[in-house]
């Protein structure tokens, strides 16, 4: 099983700022291994990945898998700011493709 990393890196990403409601995936034509976990790091602000502000073994686990799968995010949800770091662990498809949604309630924007 391997690790795929990718940080949102548009111009717009380091202006998100607020709570993460839900988060959706879409498997495209080359789906991920089912059960593929999805922790999500504030890129700028913890550059070394210590803490998820989406874990992996909690509201990202089983998230990324062959069919197209949500997750509302329960309270208290976790406040967004910056570029966002995406984290897939437990993929074995080397060439898997798809689509995340991070649905963002905007509480204001910076910078």
């Amino acid at each position: 099983m391997a690790t795929f990393e990718k940080t949102l890196t548009s111009a717009q990403a380091r202006r998100i700022a607020g709570q993460i409601l839900m988060i959706a995936h879409l498997p495209g034509s080359t789906p991920p291994t089912a059960a593929s976990d999805l922790a999500i790091f504030l890129a700028d602000a913890d550059t070394s990945q210590a803490d998820a502000i989406i874990t992996a073994a909690a509201d990202g686990l089983d998230l990324i898998t062959t069919a197209y799968k949500k997750k509302v995010i329960a309270l208290p949800q976790p406040v967004a700011f910056g570029a966002l770091r995406f984290q897939i662990t437990g993929n074995g498809v080397n060439d898997a493709r798809g689509t995340l949604w991070v649905y963002i309630l905007d509480l204001a924007l910076y910078g």
